[in-house]
């Protein structure tokens, strides 16, 4: 069972109980008779608006989490910021329509019953889980593209799946030569893996595929190493990507229906969102002009769909300057001005994008809008840069909540292979994702997970090596 079965199915499980503890505390409360239909559909819907929000406060405090389900003791840790967190957007929701509000003497047994439940619920799979022995992985390569898998499975490199492999063993198949065949066949005995990644790029190496076919009689899953790395790491590895692969293979563009709720999410959320922000906007403004001289909005060229430019519009954060180092945010540090601090780590200098959504220039989410300053060079320098261009740019996405910022070409091309893997799995259910991730972000006020100069020596090689190649 994978980790995002696993989590769903928790979801699913904790989702339930709390909407049916509510339902039913409102029917026994009110002494609802199955003739009472509308009243029924209330209760239906009060606690399914409950059940919701308290899911929300539950993900926000990192609940969702494999790590946290395998240590029982985070929960009671975490549930008091989780509890407050529901707490406060209940009071909101309850403020906002209040015909959905469940009274106090109804939520509180219910609320006691169904933490009890949810602790239940937690513990038998918290259980199950670390009862559950890891998939042994045994990896077919060497050098850093074995590195990377090995990485990869240990959760070094941002993986979705950290705990759920354990690698038993690495076979150097350049080194064993003749000998792969017999390798194999002793390692299958001993180690006795459940799957075989291989992860050999030199295709002059002759591969062991007699052994490989035993394996797979016996029960073994045998898996090139690209998806089973792009699984596990949620990026795209750069270097496997061929002119003939992005060509004709799966991925790589927009389905109608994703565009279309792409567009009216963002059209819906927009006109809201506007709406809901204009008095915070009007104070920012104030303090913007009076900190510090210069206009409150700026507004800079960024590439869009099809590499087309648009005006992309934030709230103003540094200094103003007649000619700055560079487009690189580590540059610029010292323009920042300190409310432009602060903006930035709450990410509220990107609401003006809203207006931009609303224009069709940019979606909620998408890749990130480079500067057309940095187009030519990004083109000449990082592989298949223009197909970041298949979809709309957006004021969030995958590279940012699981990359941050980049300061360096080397960490462009690393942010590049995120975006990458956003293009070719581009859904709706990753859109919610990401939305969801971004909300948690903004509201915990971190910074983002800016690449910083001890990356990981491997990935730091690859991006060398494509940057030589493609220039």
């Amino acid at each position: 069972m994978h980790t995002r079965k696993t989590l769903l199915t928790l979801t699913l499980a904790e989702g339930t109980v709390l909407w049916l503890t509510v339902v039913a505390g409102v029917v026994h409360a009110d002494n609802l008779g199955s003739s009472q239909v509308p009243q029924l559909a209330s209760a239906l819907g009060r606690g399914l608006a409950f059940a919701m929000i308290c899911l929300v406060g539950l993900y926000f405090a990192d609940l969702y989490d494999i790590v946290t389900l395998r240590r029982g003791a985070v929960f009671s840790e975490r549930l008091p910021l989780a509890l407050a967190v529901a707490l406060w957007l209940l009071a909101v929701f309850y403020a906002v329509l209040p015909q959905a509000r469940v009274s106090t003497e109804i939520l509180l047994p219910c609320t006691a019953i169904a933490l009890v439940l949810l602790f239940s619920v937690r513990a038998a799979l918290g259980h199950v889980l670390r009862r559950r022995q890891p998939e042994r992985v045994l990896v077919l390569g060497s050098g850093p593209l074995a590195a990377r898998i090995v990485d990869a499975v240990d959760g070094k490199l941002c993986g979705e799946e950290v705990g759920e492999h354990v690698i038993v063993g690495v076979i150097d198949l350049a080194e064993a030569g003749t000998k792969g065949d017999r390798q194999l066949h002793d390692a299958l005995q001993s180690m006795r893996p459940e799957r075989i990644v291989v992860a050999a790029v030199d295709r002059q190496v002759p591969l062991p595929l007699r052994q490989l076919l035993e394996g797979r009689l016996h029960g073994v899953a045998v898996e090139d190493w690209v998806p089973f790395y792009e699984r596990l790491a949620g990026k795209i590895a750069l270097e496997s990507l061929t002119e003939g692969s992005v060509a004709f293979g799966d991925g790589f563009g927009e389905a109608r229906l994703h565009a279309a709720f792409a567009r009216a999410v963002g059209l819906v959320a927009t006109l809201i969102g506007l709406t809901v922000v204009a008095p915070l906007l009007a104070l920012i403004a104030v303090a913007i002009r009076v900190t510090s001289p210069g206009p409150i909005f700026f507004v800079q060229q960024r590439v869009g769909r099809y590499g087309q430019p648009y005006g992309l519009i934030k709230l103003r954060t540094m200094y103003v300057t007649s000619a700055a180092p560079s487009e690189w945010a580590q540059d610029n540090a010292y323009r920042i001005t300190p409310i432009g601090r602060w903006l930035r780590r709450f990410r509220v200098d990107e609401l003006p994008q809203l207006v931009n959504v609303l224009k069709g220039d940019m979606n909620l989410v998408g890749p990130r809008p480079h500067p057309v300053s940095n187009y030519v060079t990004f083109m000449e320098h990082i592989p298949h840069y223009a197909l970041r261009s298949v979809v709309r740019p957006g004021i969030t996405g995958w590279a940012q909540i699981r990359y941050g910022y980049a300061n360096t070409l080397e960490q462009e091309i690393e942010k590049m292979s995120f975006d990458l893997f956003y293009i070719r799995n581009v859904s709706i259910w990753l859109d919610l994702r990401i939305l969801l991730e971004t909300v948690r972000v903004v509201l915990r006020g971190h910074e983002g997970v800016t690449a910083d100069a001890t990356a990981d020596a491997t990935t730091q090689a690859v991006a060398t090596d494509l940057t030589r190649t493609s220039a």
